[in-house]
C-alpha cells in the first residue's frame, strides 16, 4: 500500500483483513504495517478474458496467503526520499502494489507519479545488481511491476471532490494500471481492489513473460494491428496458445 498520508491506506487495511472501521479511528502516522488474509479467487472470468480454453483442468478456485504491507505515507511536501516509512520497504520482495489517493486532496494525487517512479527506480536497480542478469527470469519479473491505482473517499459529497473520474482514468493509462474508485468507509469495491491485484500478479508471473516469447515467436503475425494472419500462422498460434493454458495451469495449481 502506498500513498500520501491520511488517503486511508491503514483504514483500507483493516477493513479488507479484518472488516473494521470506525469513524472515530485516532490517526497515528504509519512507519509499518503488516497485514495478512486468505482471498479466494473464482477465476472463471479471468481465464475468459486471457483467451485461456475452459476445456482445460484449469484451477477455476484458488486461495491466495496475502500479506499486506501498510507503508507510511509522506506530508504534502511530496518529499517521499526522506520518508521513514518508504525507506523501509523491500521493493525487490513485494509482487504488486496499490497506489492511493484521496479525492479530495489534489496533492495527493499530484503525488501518485512521484511513488510510482520511486518503486520502479528501486526495482530496476535491484534487477540489474541481484544477479543473473537483466535478461533472467528474476529481473524481468522485478522490472515488471503489478499495479492497481486507487480513488478513495468516493463516498462524500462530489462537490468536495478535487479529482475527477478522468483524471484518474488518464493518470492509470499513463501508468499503464488498472484504476478504481472506492469508499473503504462504506465497504465499496475494497475486496475487488486486492482481487484484482492478485489478477495483476498473475498476468505479470504468468502471462506476460509468456507474451513476449508469443511476439518473438510470431511477431507481426500475432495479430497486430493492419496485420492479416495467414492460415498457417493462426494454427501455429492456437497451438502456442493451448502449450501456454497448460502451463499456466499447471503453475497455478502449484504456486498459490
Amino acid at each position: 500500500m502506498i500513498g500520501a498520508s491520511k488517503t486511508g491506506k491503514s483504514r483500507m487495511c483493516l477493513r479488507f483483513a479484518h472488516d473494521i472501521y470506525s469513524d472515530n479511528y485516532q490517526y497515528e502516522e504509519t512507519i509499518q504495517d503488516i497485514y495478512t488474509k486468505s482471498l479466494n479467487l473464482n477465476l472463471t472470468e479471468y481465464y475468459q478474458q486471457q483467451g485461456i480454453s475452459e476445456t482445460e483442468p484449469h484451477a477455476k478456485e484458488i486461495c491466495a496467503d496475502l500479506e499486506i504491507f501498510d507503508t507510511g505515507g509522506c506530508s504534502n511536501s511530496g518529499d517521499i526520499d526522506l520518508n521513514d516509512g518508504l525507506s523501509e520497504v523491500k521493493w525487490e520482495e513485494m509482487d504488486g502494489f496499490i497506489l492511493m489517493y484521496d479525492v479530495e486532496n489534489k496533492d495527493s494525487f499530484r503525488m501518485i507519479q512521484s511513488f510510482y517512479d520511486r518503486a520502479t527506480t528501486s526495482r530496476k536497480r535491484m534487477s540489474l545488481s541481484g544477479g543473473g542478469g537483466s535478461n533472467s527470469a528474476a529481473s524481468k519479473l522485478l522490472v515488471q511491476m503489478p499495479v492497481i491505482l486507487v480513488a478513495n473517499k468516493i463516498d462524500l459529497p462530489e462537490s468536495s471532490h478535487h479529482v475527477s473520474p478522468e483524471h484518474g482514468s488518464k493518470m492509470g493509462r499513463a501508468l499503464g494500471c488498472k484504476t478504481l474508485r472506492i469508499s473503504v468507509k462504506d465497504n465499496l469495491q475494497v475486496n475487488v481492489c486486492f482481487e484484482a491485484l492478485v489478477k495483476e500478479i498473475l498476468n505479470c508471473r504468468y502471462m506476460r513473460p509468456d507474451a513476449d516469447l508469443f511476439m518473438s515467436m510470431f511477431g507481426g503475425l500475432a495479430g497486430a494491428e493492419g496485420t492479416e494472419q495467414r492460415p498457417e500462422d493462426r494454427k501455429s498460434i492456437r497451438e502456442f496458445k493451448d502449450l501456454m493454458n497448460k502451463r499456466l495451469s499447471k503453475r497455478i495449481n502449484t504456486s498459490l
